[in-house]
């Protein structure tokens, strides 16, 4: 643990090379929650793209980088002024399973059981972000090879989401995929106006249809449905 502390300072270093002193950087106890999350965040697009290419010790490896930024997250800041639960408890409640999930599917070499997956692992993240109150912070699956091509920059002020990222997000999934999961909140936008659930799903199968998918049921959530949908 120690080669791993001494490595997280040299990281630490290098982040805030060039910038002001500020007190996340000037600490040396431990890296900052930022710190870790925007290498995490790194992470989760590696681990995507590892996936699939199907190369999966990469993808191991990434997968592994992936939890040891979770496990520092507990141990650095099991608390944090701005998170109104403990992150000690927060954060494996909610992505130990979708983690394990991911790690099945690697190890046996699965690609279409990592696409759905990694999909639910995204989610996890999103769901814990809304938790901790960062659920401005949205990831989602990679769309290219660019930087931070795994966050949603549209605004979601007070949890709510455009019907058009939903759309676009259908595209990137659909691509190549034989199924597609999309989580689906309970509060929507459609051209800048807030919709009702009728109105937003009308708008969303025919994103469906046009892609040759197929619903196939859904599942209920905290704050919204996971729709669940097949190629035809």
């Amino acid at each position: 643990m120690a080669g791993r502390d001494t490595r997280w300072r040299t990281i630490a270093a290098i982040l805030c090379a060039g910038a002001a002193a500020t007190a996340s950087c000037s600490r040396e106890s431990g890296p900052g929650l930022g710190e870790i999350m925007t290498l995490n965040q790194m992470r989760h697009a590696k681990l995507w793209r590892a996936g699939e290419a199907k190369n999966w010790p990469l993808a191991a490896y990434e997968l592994d980088e992936l939890q040891e930024g979770f496990d520092d997250v507990v141990k650095f800041h099991p608390t944090h002024k701005d998170v109104p639960l403990p992150l000690s408890s927060l954060v494996p409640k909610i992505m130990t399973e979708p983690l394990s999930d991911v790690r099945r599917a690697v190890d046996a070499k699965d690609h279409e059981s990592f696409v759905v997956a990694y999909d639910k692992l995204t989610q996890a993240c999103n769901a814990c972000h809304q938790a901790a109150q960062f659920g401005f912070n949205v990831v989602k699956r990679p769309s290219d090879d660019s930087w931070f091509s795994n966050q949603d920059f549209q605004v979601k002020g007070n949890g709510v989401v455009r019907v058009e990222s939903l759309i676009d997000e259908l595209r990137t999934k659909a691509r190549g995929a034989a199924g597609v999961d999309l989580w689906v909140p309970d509060i929507l936008t459609l051209k800048g106006e807030r919709v009702p659930r009728d109105v937003a799903m009308a708008a969303l199968v025919d994103a469906v249809l046009s892609l040759g998918l197929m619903p196939d049921g859904s599942t209920e959530g905290a704050g919204g449905r996971t729709y669940h949908y097949k190629k035809q």
